[in-house]
Order: structure tokens, then C-alpha cells, then sequence
């Protein structure tokens, strides 16, 4: 067991009298020297037990006396829990706990009914729960300045109590019981207080979890911190009246309701809104933006490949741009029956499975060696082009690269193509648009120098041509996967979807009627 440490009896006044300023009231400076007299005397023999940032301040014979460690041990995980639900860091300065024996010395010391805090102190008794005051103490540290809604403030405590209530369920029997205070009322209800009004506390932490999960801690943050009138602080935050974010919370609580306990809600909340963001789709009531413009404006003013280009590269694209991406996209939606993932998504469905576990089993085939090229391509294309201005030179000293390292250069030659009509096409559009870089240089240059080191011609394919316009075009080689499968998709849609209404079910697919060339037959001893 861990020794407690002792406080010098002059440092407990000097904590005595900080106490004084925080529990007494301060009218005349004569009432202050009488009361600092008595409170003095009251605390001089308090002592004081330390663990990490916790420390605990008791009087003589404490019936707790023997489990402080396992004491602070509570208070600090409480504590982590709910910076984190807060999207606070975790405290790491001391937390002064006061820790009166109980109800009785505590109310007589203090002259409050129940555990509370001030200026930066928790006054805690048993046989209260650690999880509201500690609350109060963290909700001071997030937002020191309090906020215009105590509603909301009870709310949080009551969900940071870990009582394991389900306030979802209890805000709807308030609705069957026709005790339930609409949220117009409930945000100026100055009444509303976790230590005594249950009920409408219920609704308040309802209605917080309910902003935690749809909009996010910021927003909540926001809500908080706001001034003017709850209705004007609604619109201003969501575009919507109070009454219809009453529609919306109610209808997250009934979802909510069939989970067992707040607990399993609370760790719901801190996944929905762990501390990150998101560049690509700002969403909220009425509003989809996608990086910025409004979805209705895009559909309307934008083509499918222009939205693509948009989505992925985070700006509109130019007229040549727009061009290319439709290319792209068109390029490689098809390439017959026989590709694997086309074999995979025609397979699935003939098992007796839906479209879209057919289109999952497609994309799922896509891999290095079927859709992978334009990726490696990509890379390889986006690395050595640093190399030198000399393009050609660049071109060879891959090609040995490669010859030594017995690589095949991805992007060249087709089993089924000596010229892959798709390759032309796609180079001419980005001629016609004035868009040839040097990538796309490097890569015929490539195409040569395989003819002249190796002896036969590699044509540049498909999926060498769309590598290197990509480059040209600033997009990662990371991507390079993600363009192939946005084009095939809809060409695995039109196969599934004819191997579903045109096809018998289990039929023989892939490759001619295989031979066995296994053990013989055996029999297990």
C-alpha cells in the first residue's frame, strides 16, 4: 500500500484560508479575518495523499483512509474519459480534491446539499458518484467563460456520470408520460439541474449526445459558447428552426433507445467525432458541399467526370482537363468477358448472390496484376522524370534499371493488342488540348527505348497512356487503382446484371474444362 505523503501543518493553512476564499462569502473584511479564524482551525489537522495529478486533502481517520490509491486511480480514468468526450487534453496539472467524510461533514463545512467545485477545487463526500462533480471541474476547464444554456451543461454532466441510464429511452417515457418539456422550453429552463430534476436532465443529455453524434463535439463546443437567444444560436449553427432540430434529436433517441446503456452511447459519440476532419463534403441540414460547391450547382453545371476530377483533386477542372478525365473514365469501362474481375463479378452472381455483392467480388479481383498498372506506372513514370532533363537518356537508364532488376516495365504491350487503339486516342485528346508534359514525353520515350534495348516493340497500353496523363494532370500514383475501378464499375454492373437475368444459375465460367494432376486416389489408414 502507498504511504500517503503529509502536508506541512503551515501549508494546510495556506490551503485553509484559499478554501475560506472559495466556500465562504466575502461582504467585510472583519467577517473575513473571523471566519479565516474558524476555517483554519476546522482544516489544521487535514492531511494529504497524492497519486500522479490527484491529490487528495482528508481529515483524521478517513474511512477511506486505506483505498485513496484505488480512489485517485478512478478519478484519474473518469478524468481522461471525459477530456476526451470534451476533446480536451487530458489534465496534467494537480486536482485538489477535498474529501470530507461524508454527507453529514460535508454539509456542515461546506453548506452545500451535494459535492460541487470552485476555483479549480472539487468538495466531495460519500456516498455521491465521482462523475457529476468531476464533470463540473472539467466543463470549467473546456469552457471557463460557462455558457448562456444550463441545460446543456447539466446535460453533459449527466452523461459524463457513467450511471449507465439510457437517456434516449428515458426522454421517450417522458413523451408517453406527458412530462416531456419541449426543447424551446428546455433551453431557458434555468431550473433544470442533474442533482435534483431528473427528468428534464434526461432530455438534456439526450439532446447533447444527440449533437455529439450528428454534428460533432465543435458543435456542441459552438452551441456552448454561443450568446443571443437559443433559436437564433440554432439557425446560425445548423440552418434550421428549433422545432426541427427537436424532429431530428427525437428521432436519433428512438434509434438510441434500443442500446443498453449510456456507456455504450458515449463511446459511439467520442468514435463519431474523434478529434479529426474532413476536407472533401461539408453536410448538414439542406447542405451537401463537396469541396466547397454545392451539390446542387454541380448537378447541374458539372458532368460526371468533371465531378470525379473535382471530388479527387479538390478544384474544378479546366476545359482540357475535363476532356482527358471523360477519356479516362471511357477508356477502360470494358474489356470484354475474360478479365478477372469480370469472371468474379459474373461468378458471384451465378452463386445466387446480389448485384452488388457481385460488384464487391469484381473490385475485389482488381489487383497488381489485373487494374495495378497504372499505379506502378505512375510511380515509376512520377519518380524517374526528376531524374533529368533529358527525357530520352532518362528512358534508357530505366529500361537497364529494369533489365537488371528483371522487372517488366507496367503500362506496355497487351496480350491481345500489338497497338492498343485506346493509347492513341488518349494522347491525341491531350494533344489537341495543348496538354503533352513531360510525363507523357517519358513515357513514349520508354516505348522506344524498349525497342531499341530489348529488340521488340512494347507498345504503350491503356493503362500506360492513362499513367501518364494522370502525371501530367498533378494526381498521386496512389490513385492510380481508384481511376481504374471508377471506370470498370459500371462495365461490372452491365455483367452481373446479364449474367443475373440472361445466364443459368452455377453455369461453368473462366477457363476451358481443367485436367487433375493430383495424388492418385488413397484411402486414409
Amino acid at each position: 500500500m502507498r504511504k500517503p505523503f503529509r502536508t506541512p501543518t503551515a501549508s494546510l493553512l495556506v490551503l485553509a484560508l484559499i478554501l475560506l476564499i472559495a466556500a465562504c462569502s466575502q461582504e467585510q473584511s472583519d467577517t473575513k479575518t473571523a471566519s479565516a479564524t474558524a476555517v483554519d482551525s476546522a482544516y489544521s489537522d487535514w492531511q494529504t495523499f497524492t497519486y500522479g495529478n490527484i491529490r487528495i486533502h482528508y481529515p483524521p481517520h478517513h474511512v477511506r483512509d486505506t483505498l485513496f490509491q484505488e480512489d485517485a486511480r478512478a478519478w484519474s480514468a473518469i478524468a481522461r474519459q471525459q477530456a476526451l468526450f470534451l476533446g480536451i487534453p487530458e489534465p496534467t496539472d494537480t486536482i485538489n480534491i477535498m474529501f470530507y467524510t461524508g454527507y453529514g461533514q460535508g454539509r456542515s463545512m461546506t453548506g452545500h446539499e451535494y459535492p460541487f467545485m470552485r476555483n479549480d477545487t472539487i468538495f466531495f463526500w460519500l456516498p455521491s458518484f465521482y462523475g457529476p462533480v468531476l464533470a463540473r471541474y472539467m466543463i470549467h476547464r473546456w469552457q471557463p467563460e460557462g455558457t448562456h444554456f444550463p441545460f446543456l451543461t447539466e446535460g453533459i454532466i449527466a452523461l459524463l456520470d457513467f450511471s449507465g441510464q439510457n437517456y434516449h429511452a428515458l426522454t421517450l417515457r417522458n413523451i408517453d408520460e406527458n412530462r416531456f418539456e419541449p426543447l424551446a422550453d428546455l433551453a431557458v429552463d434555468t431550473a433544470v439541474n442533474s442533482d435534483t430534476e431528473r427528468v428534464k436532465t434526461a432530455e438534456a443529455a439526450s439532446f447533447v449526445d444527440f449533437i455529439v453524434f450528428r454534428y460533432g463535439r465543435k458543435a456542441l463546443a459552438s452551441m456552448y459558447a454561443a450568446d443571443g437567444s437559443f433559436s437564433a444560436v440554432v439557425n446560425g449553427l445548423f440552418t434550421i428552426s428549433v422545432d426541427s432540430l427537436q424532429t431530428l434529436w427525437l428521432q436519433t433517441a428512438r434509434q438510441g433507445a434500443a442500446l443498453d446503456t449510456t456507456g455504450s452511447r458515449q463511446e459511439r459519440c467520442i468514435m463519431a467525432d474523434e478529434t479529426w476532419s474532413t476536407g472533401i463534403t461539408d453536410i448538414g441540414p439542406g447542405k451537401i458541399r463537396v469541396r466547397g460547391f454545392a451539390i446542387t450547382d454541380i448537378m447541374e453545371k458539372l458532368s460526371y467526370a468533371e465531378t470525379v476530377y473535382l471530388i479527387l483533386k479538390g478544384q474544378l477542372p479546366t476545359p482540357a482537363e475535363a476532356a482527358l478525365m471523360n477519356a479516362i473514365l471511357v477508356s477502360s469501362i470494358d474489356h470484354g468477358a475474360s478479365p478477372p474481375s469480370v469472371l468474379g463479378a459474373r461468378t458471384v452472381v451465378s452463386g445466387g448472390n446480389s448485384l452488388n455483392a457481385a460488384i464487391a467480388g469484381g473490385v475485389l479481383v482488381i489487383g497488381d496484376t489485373h487494374g495495378g498498372a497504372i499505379e506502378q506506372s505512375a510511380r515509376l513514370l512520377q519518380e524517374w522524370v526528376k531524374k533529368g532533363d533529358d527525357l530520352p537518356a532518362v528512358a534508357g537508364e530505366l529500361v537497364n534499371w529494369l533489365k537488371v532488376n528483371k522487372m517488366r516495365m507496367p503500362g506496355f504491350g497487351h496480350r491481345l493488342h500489338n497497338v492498343d487503339p485506346r493509347t492513341a486516342k488518349l494522347f491525341g485528346i491531350a494533344a489537341k488540348h495543348g496538354y503533352s508534359g513531360r510525363h507523357i514525353e517519358l513515357c513514349q520515350a520508354i516505348e522506344k527505348a524498349l525497342q531499341d534495348k530489348l529488340g521488340k516493340a512494347l507498345p504503350i497500353n491503356v493503362d500506360g497512356a492513362i499513367a501518364a496523363v494522370i502525371s501530367d494532370m498533378g494526381f498521386d500514383w496512389r490513385l492510380g487503382k481508384g481511376f481504374f475501378i471508377i471506370s470498370r464499375v459500371p462495365g461490372l454492373l452491365a455483367h452481373a446484371y446479364e449474367e443475373m437475368t440472361r445466364e443459368k444459375p452455377m453455369r461453368r465460367l473462366g477457363p476451358p474444362p481443367f485436367t487433375y494432376d493430383g495424388p492418385p486416389e488413397q484411402e486414409i489408414p
